[in-house]
């Protein structure tokens, strides 16, 4: 070293051997205690306790081949981003019992085996999407698979990532899409651990209820978690199975006779729960579409002093409210041809959910066509829970009387709509009374076997009874016969994915299942771009983006130079 010359030397400081060692201390903990912090307001990585509880109890590998990948624009790659973040987050739970792999599905041969290979794709149950990519002036189309097999003890699972379109707008489907990721894979968790024990749920037929074309959509989603089969309510005894774990009444339009009251009263008895689904006001379309107006005639089903004595009536009226959808009207004439206009339908409430119940938390908007009011009766031992109701401008009228399209016309003000939050959905639990306790049994067919009559109920049953068909029912195209998706309306083009998840929700609490609604509920916010903005504004959003982080660099790289300096330098001794 040059005389004159000295070095300057540097003790380390206490704090920062204190802080290795913690380092090393949480290190160590890590080995036999995990934790991990989820610092989102929404928690939005966070899983719930029932998809934790399915990941610990694994006692095999579940396998999961997402086919989301390859050339993929801006939304496909945020959407393959949350799936890998919510795989990760899994594994980080279930260890080597879930494991996971991203697939190209057009890296997997061309030609004839690359159509093989998208067609047993397809077979299996993934549902292609067309893409559609507009950059600049060049557009591009593209199939994408945004779904995922899951395999599990030799079983198999399709799971579709993306939310139908329906004219929606993509980065709301999109939204929603990711908001439903943990529900789809707990789902088909749920579905493979279960295997073939599955539990029963039985639409009730012979007293003209909603077809099989009316109610394909809620029949299939049901499908793909429990057993769903029609069941023949008639005067027999013991017309509905045994091992029916829950009964949907969807639409009737007929009487019921006192044999199959007798099977329905006994079913609710044994602790079996009923969604009753039920119409008490015919509307003829056809004849309004024809004419103009058409009667609302009541509708009698022979079931009121059944559910009277459960503590709900079901009233012969119809609810008309402000806040509603649109139907097409033939307003005039405009160069020879009739114009259209969409027009408010009063008749089609428009229900906004609260947060105040499980079943409605977190669900989408309904609409509902032509529903009726339901009363709550004071019954000892029945807790009540009204599910949804309508809005703060509204009103009903008891039938008969005339629906007529003078509705249109009506000021949507408080002299027109002057009641408020009419109950529309009721949830009833607790411990029901037969309605034919005290009561001789309906005559039985001779070939029947002695009649026990259960009286009274568990104390915890359940039933949920809606003013109208319409949560379930989903529209049929007169011209092809295919089905629209529940929620769908072709006339006004919006679509209410709130009436499949109402159903679902129904559906899950009623047999038991409630775990599935919070996790079909969950939101957070996503931060989206703006793309009008991104694409007018592109270049300098790229100078940006490029020219920013290399002067940040070159600042601090020049303090950090002029701070080292200035400490570490030599000194020179005068």
């Amino acid at each position: 070293m040059s005389k004159g010359m000295k070095t300057v030397t540097r003790r380390i400081p206490p704090s920062a051997l204190w802080l290795v060692a913690a380092v090393l201390l949480l290190n160590g903990a890590s080995r036999y205690r995990f934790v991990r912090w989820d610092l989102t307001s929404s928690k939005r990585f966070t899983l719930s306790d029932s998809t934790l509880s399915m990941l610990r109890r694994l006692d095999d590998i579940v396998y999961v081949r997402c086919y989301l990948d390859g050339p993929l624009n801006a939304d496909f790659k945020k959407l393959r981003q949350e799936i890998r973040e919510l795989f990760d987050e899994m594994r980080a739970y279930a260890g080597d019992k879930f494991r996971y792999e991203f697939i190209n599905p057009y890296a997997q041969g061309s030609g004839k085996d690359l159509k093989a290979v998208l067609k047993q794709l397809e077979e299996e149950g993934l549902q292609p999407t067309h893409v559609v990519d507009r950059a600049r002036e060049k557009a591009s189309e593209t199939v994408v698979y945004p779904g995922a097999i899951f395999h599990y003890k030799g079983r198999r699972h399709p799971v579709n990532f993306l939310e139908a379109q329906l004219n929606r707008d993509p980065l709301s489907v999109l939204h929603q899409s990711i908001e439903n990721l943990e529900y789809a894979c707990s789902k088909a968790m749920y579905v493979l651990m279960a295997g073939d024990i599955r539990k029963h749920i039985y639409f009730t037929r012979g007293h003209g209820e909603l077809s099989g074309y009316e109610t394909v959509d809620a029949y299939t989603a049901l499908s793909e978690m429990y057993s769903v089969q029609k069941a023949y309510v008639d005067e027999r005894l013991a017309a509905l199975p045994e091992d029916a774990d829950l009964l949907v009444v969807a639409g009737p339009d007929s009487l019921f006779g006192d044999g199959a009251r007798f099977n329905l009263d006994q079913f609710l008895m044994r602790g079996k729960p009923i969604l009753w689904l039920l119409d008490k006001v015919e509307v003829n379309m056809d004849t309004m579409a024809a004419y103009g107006f058409t009667p609302a005639l009541p509708k009698e089903l022979n079931l009121e002093d059944m559910l009277f004595g459960y503590g709900v009536r079901v009233n012969t009226n119809l609810v008309r409210d402000a806040r509603c959808d649109v139907i097409p009207v033939i307003t005039g004439m405009y160069g020879g041809k009739p114009k259209t206009e969409l027009m408010p339908w009063y008749f089609y409430p428009v229900v906004v959910p609260d947060e105040r119940h499980m079943l409605t938390k977190g669900l989408a908007s309904l609409r509902l066509k032509y529903a009726s009011t339901v009363d709550t009766i004071a019954v000892p031992g029945i807790q009540k829970t009204v599910l949804l109701h309508s809005s703060e401008l509204s009103q009903s009228a008891f039938a008969p009387f005339r629906v007529g399209l003078h509705f249109v016309r009506m000021p949507p003000d408080r002299d027109n709509f002057p009641k408020q939050n009419l109950p529309l959905a009721v949830l009833l639990e607790g411990r029901f009374t037969s309605a034919f306790k005290g009561r001789l049994v309906p005559k039985i067919p001779a070939d029947s076997l002695p009649v026990q009559v259960l009286s009274e109920s568990p104390e915890n049953t359940r039933m949920i009874v809606c003013g109208t068909s319409s949560f379930i029912s989903n529209v049929v195209d007169r011209r092809t016969g295919q089905p629209f998706p529940l929620g769908f309306e072709p006339g006004s083009r919006s679509y209410f994915p709130g009436n499949k998840q109402f159903i679902l929700n129904c559906v899950n609490y009623l047999v038991g299942d409630a775990w599935l609604i919070p996790l079909r509920g969950k939101q957070f916010v996503i931060r989206l771009l703006d793309r009008p903005r991104v694409s007018e504004k592109s270049t300098q959003i790229q100078m940006l983006n490029t020219g920013l982080p290399l002067g940040f660099l070159a600042v601090l790289g020049s303090l950090f130079y002029f701070i080292h300096k200035r400490r570490y330098g030599y000194i020179s001794k005068t």
